[in-house]
């Protein structure tokens, strides 16, 4: 009955929009792109986030509204600096056609922007800095404006700076501001949303642990 009790209140504490932009900002980025770093980039790389499979109304996969999401802001930045696409995405689950062409699809159709990169063999994060480097570096492409989740960020950094690139943050899809549309009451109600973004937290949390571990292993072999 104690260790239930416990539960519940976990549950709930991760639950409230007070807690959830606390842990959050953790991770988050303080600051959203500089237009000051824009030109300073050689290309924008978009790391796919998902899918929607066999969506009905499409007969087809399309892209997940995260991946969208950040398609949207790739859009946006390549039109102000006019830079090369990279976008990165496998298929995890064996699927016939990867994210990064799901992603690319849609950025051509409704921003009518070419990709000009495409890396598909990626499954995780980890892999999506290990395949694209070759195709950055072939191409002398050395700062990176990396596109991604504001709650991805950290972990996204540091795989890329592991293979080498400088990195220009590009955040978007922030969750830590989701607090400012609450009153000091509110920010104590549990709602859905806030327990997702515990999730994403928790997730990142684990996999940042993984891959320091993993960055530790491969140094000691070598």
């Amino acid at each position: 009955m104690f260790l239930f009790g416990i539960f519940l209140f976990f549950s709930y504490l991760f639950s409230t929009p007070f807690v959830t932009y606390n842990i959050t900002s953790i991770l988050e980025p303080d600051h959203v792109l500089n237009i000051r770093d824009l030109a300073s980039a050689d290309a924008i790389v978009v790391l796919g986030c998902g899918r929607y499979p066999s969506a009905p109304e499409y007969g087809s996969d399309i892209v997940s509204e995260c991946s969208f999401g950040r398609l949207v802001y790739a859009a946006d930045i390549h039109q102000a600096t006019k830079l090369p696409v990279l976008i990165s995405g496998g298929s995890p689950k064996g699927e016939t056609i990867s994210e990064a062409e799901l992603m690319a699809y849609e950025l051509k159709r409704r921003f009518v922007i070419d990709t000009i990169w495409l890396e598909t063999d990626s499954k995780n994060t980890w892999e999506n800095a290990a395949h694209s480097a070759p195709i950055l570096l072939k191409n002398g492409v050395n700062k990176i404006l990396l596109l991604t989740d504001a709650i991805h960020m950290f972990r996204a950094s540091l795989v890329f700076e592991k293979y080498g690139f400088k990195i220009v943050k590009a955040p978007t899809r922030f969750r830590s501001v989701y607090i400012e549309n609450h009153t000091v009451v509110t920010q104590w109600i549990p709602n859905i949303h806030s327990l997702t973004t515990s999730y994403y937290f928790f997730s990142e949390c684990i996999a940042i642990c993984w891959y320091f571990l993993k960055r530790s292993f491969y140094e000691s072999m070598h």
